[in-house]
């Protein structure tokens, strides 16, 4: 494809905003697999007119774990919260959401895998920094707009995309990618991620 920013023509109906995973002909429709998710994967990529901006280059990391541990850990543990990342709510980097009484904290499970964890409007997960909090409140009718009522009962705030793609829309802005360490032993990932705004 000279001239194309393209590596492979994704097949027909493979595609969900511009992401293309698979090459694969045999591969279900990707809208298909991601079903429901397609909602809560909005409210991180497309919950502003011209959709996101990717801020400074890619955060890689290798950490000895195999698949399960960061599937699990934005499938739903939010039992981690007060003991790894302490230090950054004492210092008020992170309200700690899923600490706070009345946060309404859901767990969702769309499909396929998919499983996200989500507040109740108004619970951002965001640090009290004046900035962030008048940012959010600057958009928050283009967002409701973009979005739809049901962005009025619930707010995604950490998600898998089953097996390997998440997102954490609070504090951090952040979507990764993990993948396998091919020869490590013990097993290991590498993750590759991206700050967006």
């Amino acid at each position: 494809m000279a001239g194309s920013n393209e590596i492979f023509s994704a097949p027909s109906g493979m595609r969900y905003h511009s992401c293309h995973p698979s090459s694969d002909p045999e591969a279900p429709p990707l809208l298909e697999y991601i079903g429901e998710m397609a909602w809560y994967l909005d409210t991180f990529f497309d919950r502003r007119d011209g959709g996101i901006e990717v801020v400074g280059g890619v955060h890689k990391r290798v950490i000895p774990s195999n698949w399960k541990f960061p599937a699990e850990n934005f499938d739903g543990d939010a039992y981690h919260v007060a003991w790894s990342h302490l230090s950054g709510i004492k210092v008020g980097f992170s309200p700690g959401g899923s600490l706070r009484p009345g946060a309404g904290g859901k767990m969702v499970h769309p499909a396929n895998g998919h499983c996200l964890i989500a507040f109740a409007p108004g619970n951002l997960a965001d640090p009290d920094v004046p900035e962030i909090t008048a940012y959010e409140e600057g958009i928050r009718l283009e967002v409701e707009r973009r979005l739809g009522p049901r962005f009025g009962i619930i707010f995604p705030i950490v998600s898998t995309l089953f097996p390997n793609f998440f997102f954490l829309g609070s504090t951090a802005r952040t979507f990764r990618v993990w993948r396998p360490a091919l020869g490590a032993d013990p097993p290991a990932l590498k993750n590759r991620g991206l700050k967006v705004r």
